[in-house]
């Protein structure tokens, strides 16, 4: 077989021993040591590769592979996954309010903090400027 791998003593073959009329099948079909473009080369992958090696980088290393969102359970380019994940709406996310610590899916987060005890909100008396948490308002009124 002519597929040989580059770098002298480390230099590899595949060592197939054929007929001169059964090396284009061979090449064409099972050679590890052939050059191959990636599987996800029509998802837009340039790279090329040893046969041998082409299945790994397809499904662990390619940028161009399909990933899962840990978040949503949609499939993603790998290359594209971590802008998603900054994004995406079912992503856990702790409320920001001082002391309350609820997590939520950033989904949920403006209906979590329209109802959330620790979020800062202004005095409904008029010509009253202060700034409490929701849970203190009654009580602020009441003083008041």
């Amino acid at each position: 077989c002519p597929c040989r791998t580059a770098g002298g003593e480390e230099a590899q073959s595949c060592g197939w021993r054929g007929r001169v009329c059964e090396l284009p099948g061979h090449l064409g079909e099972s050679c590890a040591y052939e050059r191959v473009a990636c599987p996800n080369a029509v998802a837009g992958c340039k790279e090329s590769m040893l046969r041998k090696d082409a299945a790994l980088h397809a499904s662990e290393t390619c940028e161009y592979r399909n990933s899962i969102c840990s978040h949503c359970r949609n499939p993603f380019e790998a290359r594209a996954l971590p802008e998603h994940e900054t994004s995406c709406p079912e992503a856990g996310l702790e409320c920001p309010n001082a002391g309350c610590g609820v997590m939520v899916t950033r989904r949920s987060m403006g209906e979590h903090r329209g109802g959330c005890g620790r979020e800062k909100v202004e005095c409904p008396c008029p010509g009253c400027e202060e700034r409490m948490a929701r849970a203190e308002v009654g009580k602020h009124v009441e003083t008041s």
